[in-house]
This record gives C-alpha cells, sequence and structure tokens, in this order.
C-alpha cells in the first residue's frame, strides 16, 4: 500500500513500497546512506537524506530549510532526529522531531518521543513514547487515521 505522497517524499513510484533504495529526482540534493553502510558521529543535510544503512548520532537539518529524511524498513538510526519532513519505515531510537510533516509506515519501531505539525501513521507501525503535536499560528496540526474496514485499508477520514 502506497499509504504516503511519493512524489512528495521525493521517490519514485516504484518506490513506494520503501522497499527501493535508489531516489528518481536528479535535481535535488540527495545522500543516501546504503544498506551495509554504518555511520558513527551526527549528520547536519539539507534536501534529502536517505537512510538503508546504520546511523549512530543525531540527524539535523536547519528550521526553515527544505529537508526530508526517509529512513527506509532496512535502516536504523539511534539518535535524535529534527527536519521538516519525516519518513519513518525503520528503526528509530530516539526522539523525532518534524518541523511540518511526518510519516510513519506500517514497519516502523520507535522507542522515543515523535513532535510533529502533521501526522499520517500506518496500522502496524510501533512507537513507544509520547505523540506531541506542535502548534503554530493557524492552530493544531493534523493527524491522519487509518482504519481496516472489511474491503481492505481506508482513511478513516473518508467518512467525515
Amino acid at each position: 500500500m502506497k499509504w504516503f505522497n511519493v512524489k512528495q517524499a521525493g521517490l519514485s513510484e516504484e518506490d513506494g513500497n520503501m522497499k527501493s533504495n535508489r531516489v528518481e529526482d536528479k535535481d535535488s540534493n540527495t545522500t543516501l546512506i546504503a544498506g551495509g553502510t554504518s555511520v558513527h558521529g551526527d549528520i547536519h543535510f539539507a534536501g534529502r537524506l536517505y537512510v538503508s544503512g546504520a546511523v549512530m548520532g543525531k540527524i539535523t537539518s536547519d528550521e526553515g530549510v527544505s529537508a526530508t529524511l526517509i529512513v527506509d524498513e532496512a535502516g536504523s538510526v539511534e539518535g535524535d532526529i529534527q527536519a521538516a519532513h519525516v519518513v519513518i519505515a525503520g528503526r528509530i531510537d530516539g526522539n523525532v522531531t518534524a518541523m511540518e510533516r511526518m510519516e510513519v509506515a506500517s514497519t516502523a519501531r520507535v522507542r522515543g518521543d515523535l513532535s510533529y505539525k502533521d501526522l499520517a501513521v500506518e496500522l502496524g507501525s510501533m512507537v513507544n513514547g509520547k505523540l506531541l503535536c506542535m502548534q503554530d499560528d493557524e492552530g493544531a496540526g493534523n493527524v491522519r487515521v487509518f482504519e481496516l474496514s472489511g474491503d481492505g485499508d481506508r482513511d478513516a477520514s473518508d467518512n467525515a
């Protein structure tokens, strides 16, 4: 199921299942930490950071800068994270702050608090920590809740 907006995450349609390590948008500043690679130390980035390997250290981007962190199913991060947009499908041990949007896939395993403005969580994900909605001048953030029906997954907001 492609539950998050693939184009906004900077992935091609075939990457929407979080199983591929390839990022298609050649015009963007993209960094890949490939499977089998481990990084020990803090990372500061802009553009896109795609983690399919392991990071032991903080991952941050400047506030107000367009930055997307994608931790795929094989990826792991041991340390705090702060970026504008965070997509989690792997394992995170640390607090995560998404200044704009956070997307948590069913394969995500998080031990730490999640702070966000907008949040999408897929059924089956595991979060052991607090969910903290950050408010801006326009009010509270949005949360998308998914529920199962007899005919498959659907967005619960369709009932409204």
